[in-house]
C-alpha cells in the first residue's frame, strides 16, 4: 500500500520513533498509494505531538490527498480539536477547499463536531463558504441531522435562508432526509417553511416524497401548504402516492390534501 515505517509510526502516534526515523534518513514527505503522508495520518488519528514534531522536522502542512483533503481537513472531519488548533497555529490554510469545494468547517459540520465548528469559526473560518454545489456548512449539518451544530452555526451568523445551486435551503435538506428535530429547530429560528428550490419543490414535498411521515406532519403543523405544487403540478400527496408511501398518503389526506389534484406532465 506504499506505507513506510515512518508512516506507520506516525499513524500510531509513536513520536520518539518518528523522530528517530527522520534522523536516520526517512523521507518525511513519502506518501502511500492514496497520497497520504505521515503528517496526514498523524492528523487524521489525532496525534497532536506527532503532528507538531513532523512540522518542526519539515513536513509540508498543505500537502493534500488525491481528493484535495489536507491534514486540517481530516483532523476537523474526525473531531480532533486540539490538532485542528495546532495545525492552524502552524500555518495551515483554514480556508483550503477539497475537490468538491468543502472546507475544514464543512467537514466538521458534516460529522457533527460542534466544538471543532466553533473553534474553526473563532480561528477565522468563513461561515458562508460554499462548496462547488453551493452547500454551506449549515446545509451539511442540517442534511446529516446535526441539530446542535445547525443551531450553533445560526447563532454564529450562518444564513438560514442560504440556497445552494439547485435552490435547496438547509430546511429543505433536513426535511429531505427526515430529520424532524432539525426541521423544527430551523423553523423556530425563522427558516421559511415555504421556500422552494428551483423546480418549485418545497420541504414538505421533499419529506413526502421520501416517506418521512413525522416530518410531513410537523411541517404542516408549522404552516406548510399541504397542497403546494411544484412546477410540474406535483403536490406532496402526488409524490407520496407515486413512491408508495401509504401512511404518508393517508396522513396528508387527513391533513387536508386535495385527493383530486393532477400532475401537469402526466395529464398531457
Amino acid at each position: 500500500d506504499g506505507s513506510t515505517p515512518l508512516y506507520v509510526a506516525a499513524y500510531n502516534g509513536h513520536q520518539e520513533v518518528v523522530v528517530k526515523l527522520v534522523e536516520l534518513g526517512a523521507n518525511i514527505h513519502a506518501a502511500d498509494k492514496d497520497g497520504l503522508t505521515p503528517l496526514y495520518v498523524a492528523a487524521r488519528n489525532g496525534h497532536q505531538e506527532v503532528v507538531v514534531k513532523l512540522v518542526e522536522l519539515g513536513a509540508k502542512i498543505h500537502t493534500a490527498d488525491k481528493d484535495g483533503r489536507t491534514p486540517l481537513h481530516v483532523a476537523a472531519y474526525n473531531g480532533h480539536q486540539e490538532v485542528v488548533v495546532k495545525l492552524v497555529e502552524l500555518g495551515a490554510d483554514i480556508h483550503a477547499a477539497n475537490k468538491d469545494g468543502s472546507t475544514p468547517l464543512h467537514v466538521a459540520a458534516f460529522n457533527g463536531h460542534q466544538e471543532v465548528v466553533v473553534k474553526l469559526v473563532e480561528l477565522g473560518a468563513h461561515i458562508y463558504a460554499a462548496a462547488k454545489d453551493g452547500s454551506t456548512p449549515l446545509h451539511v449539518a442540517a442534511y446529516n441531522g446535526h441539530q446542535k451544530v445547525a443551531v450553533k452555526l445560526v447563532e454564529l451568523g450562518a444564513d438560514i435562508h442560504a440556497a445552494h445551486k439547485a435552490g435547496r435551503t438547509p430546511l429543505y435538506a433536513a426535511a429531505y432526509n427526515g430529520h424532524q428535530e432539525v426541521v423544527v429547530k430551523l423553523v423556530e429560528l425563522e427558516a421559511n417553511v415555504h421556500a422552494a428550490h428551483e423546480a418549485g419543490r418545497t420541504p414538505l414535498r421533499a419529506a413526502a416524497c421520501n416517506g418521512h411521515q413525522e416530518v410531513v406532519v410537523k411541517l404542516v403543523e408549522l404552516g406548510a401548504n399541504v397542497n403546494a405544487a411544484d412546477e410540474d403540478g406535483s403536490t406532496p400527496l402526488y409524490v407520496a402516492a407515486y413512491n408508495g408511501h401509504q401512511e404518508v398518503v393517508v396522513k396528508l389526506v387527513e391533513l387536508g390534501a386535495n385527493i383530486h389534484t393532477a400532475d401537469k406532465v402526466r395529464e398531457r
